[in-house]
C-alpha cells in the first residue's frame, strides 16, 4: 500500500503534521520553562528538544516495525508499561511533592484532609479548582500514602484505552505502541507525575466513560444506559472542562438514539451530577457558589468569552456529521481555550511573566495529551498509513 505524504489530511479533522506541531509546541513550553535549571543556555536547550522530538515523531511508527516484530506488540507493549509504572512509583517515591510550585498536590490533600475533619473542604488557601468527585475518586490513594498514585492508575487505564482504541479501528497494533512511546516522550506527561497534578488524570477519566458510554449504547438495555449516565453525571463533577467536551461527543451521539433514551440519558446525568454536588450546595451555599471550584475555573476567561466560547462549541456540536471529527474538535476546544487565557495573562504580564513568574499555569495544556495520542492513533488508521510513519 502507497502511503500518504505526511501533510496529507483527513476529510475529518487536523493533519498528521498538525498533530505532531502541537505534541511538540506544548512539550517545547514546558522544556523552555524549567530549562533555566540547567547550565547549558534555555534557548539552546529547547532547540535540541524541538529537534530531537520532531525526529521522535515523525520516525518512531519506522523504529518500532523495524524492532518488534507484530506478534510481540502486545508483550513489548505491556512490558514498556509495566516498566514506565514502576518507574512512576520510583519518582514518587524520591521526590517530595512539597518541593514543587504547582498547587494541585496541595489542593488535593488539603481537600481531602479538611472533610475528614469535618470541614468543609473548599475552606483553603489553596483555592481547589476541581469538583467534588475528583477528590473522592483521588482518596483511595491519598489512602495509600500518595495522591501521586492517581496519575500511575491514570496512566495504566489511558495504556489500556490506547491498546483497545488500535484493536477498535483495526489499525496494525504497533500505532498503539508508537503512541505509548510519544506519552512517555513527552516532558508534559513527566512534569504531571513529578508535581502529583491531576489534569492529565482528569481526562483520562472522562475520555474512558466516553468510551464506556460508547460500548454500552450499543444495546437496547434502557438500564445499562441509565446507570452510564449516573455514572457520567458524577464524571463531570470532576472538572468543568469536560462538560464542552461532553457536550461534543454526546450532542452527536444522541441524534442516533431514540427521544425517549435520550431523556433518560440527560435525567440520570443530571440525577448523578446533582447527588454528588449538592450535599456541598447545603454545606456551604454561597461559599461553594462564589469561591468554589466553578468560580475559580471561570477566573481563568472574562464571562463574555467563556458565554462566546460556549455558544460556539453548541454550534460546533450540531455541525459535526462524522465521529471522527469528535477527538480533533476536542483537540481545537482545548487548545483555543489554553491557549486563549495564556494570551490574555501575556497582554496583561508580558510573555516572561507569564512563563517565568508563574503568572499561568502551563500544566493546563496537559489536558491535550491523551487526546493528541488518541487522534495521533486514529489519523494514522483514516490515512491508511502503515506504521512505517512519513
Amino acid at each position: 500500500m502507497t502511503e500518504p505524504h505526511p501533510q496529507s489530511t483527513s476529510k475529518y479533522g487536523l493533519s498528521y503534521l498538525t498533530i505532531g506541531l502541537i505534541y511538540i509546541l506544548i512539550n517545547g513550553i514546558f522544556v523552555a520553562k524549567y530549562a533555566v535549571d540547567c547550565p547549558l543556555p534555555p534557548f539552546l536547550i529547547t532547540l535540541i528538544y524541538v529537534a530531537g522530538s520532531s525526529g521522535l515523531y515523525l520516525f518512531s511508527g519506522r523504529i518500532v516495525t523495524r524492532l518488534v516484530r507484530s506478534d510481540r506488540t502486545k508483550a513489548v507493549f505491556c512490558a514498556i508499561t509495566t516498566i514506565a509504572i514502576i518507574g512512576m512509583i520510583m519518582i514518587l517515591r524520591q521526590i517530595d511533592p512539597a518541593g514543587n510550585d504547582v498547587g494541585r498536590y496541595v489542593a488535593i490533600t488539603d481537600w481531602l484532609d479538611n472533610l475528614s475533619h469535618g470541614v468543609f473542604p473548599y475552606f483553603s488557601a489553596s483555592k481547589p479548582s476541581g469538583m467534588p468527585f475528583l477528590f473522592l475518586i483521588a482518596y483511595p490513594f491519598h489512602v495509600l500514602g500518595d495522591v501521586g498514585l492517581l496519575q500511575v492508575a491514570s496512566f495504566a487505564l489511558f495504556a489500556f484505552l490506547l491498546w483497545h482504541e488500535s484493536s477498535l479501528r483495526n489499525a496494525h497494533r504497533q500505532i498503539a505502541l508508537t503512541g505509548l512511546i510519544l506519552l512517555l516522550a513527552a516532558p508534559a506527561f513527566w512534569f504531571e507525575v513529578v508535581t502529583r497534578s491531576d489534569l492529565f488524570a482528569n481526562m483520562v477519566v472522562g475520555w474512558g466513560w466516553l468510551k464506556l458510554f460508547d460500548k454500552l449504547s450499543k444495546g437496547q438495555s434502557r438500564h445499562k444506559l441509565i446507570l452510564t449516565g449516573l455514572l457520567g453525571g458524577l464524571v463531570l463533577a470532576t472538572r468543568t472542562i469536560l462538560g464542552p467536551i461532553f457536550i461534543i461527543y454526546l450532542v452527536f451521539e444522541m441524534r442516533r438514539m431514540l427521544p425517549n433514551y435520550r431523556w433518560s440519558l440527560l435525567l440520570s446525568m443530571f440525577i448523578g451530577f446533582t447527588a454528588i454536588n449538592l450535599p456541598f450546595l447545603i454545606w456551604e451555599f454561597d461559599y461553594f457558589i462564589y469561591q468554589g471550584p466553578l468560580a475559580v475555573q471561570a477566573e481563568q476567561l472574562p464571562i463574555t468569552a467563556l458565554i462566546i466560547f460556549l455558544a460556539g462549541i453548541l454550534y460546533i456540536s450540531f455541525r459535526i456529521k462524522s465521529p471522527r471529527a469528535i477527538v480533533p474538535t476536542v483537540v481545537g476546544l482545548l487548545l483555543m481555550l489554553v491557549t486563549a487565557a495564556m494570551t490574555i495573562k501575556i497582554a496583561s504580564f508580558g510573555f516572561s511573566d507569564m512563563l517565568y513568574g508563574n503568572q499561568f499555569d502551563i500544566s493546563y495544556f496537559c489536558m491535550l495529551l491523551p487526546f493528541l495520542i488518541i487522534y495521533f492513533i486514529q489519523t494514522k488508521t483514516i490515512n491508511d498509513a502503515t506504521i512505517s510513519g512519513p
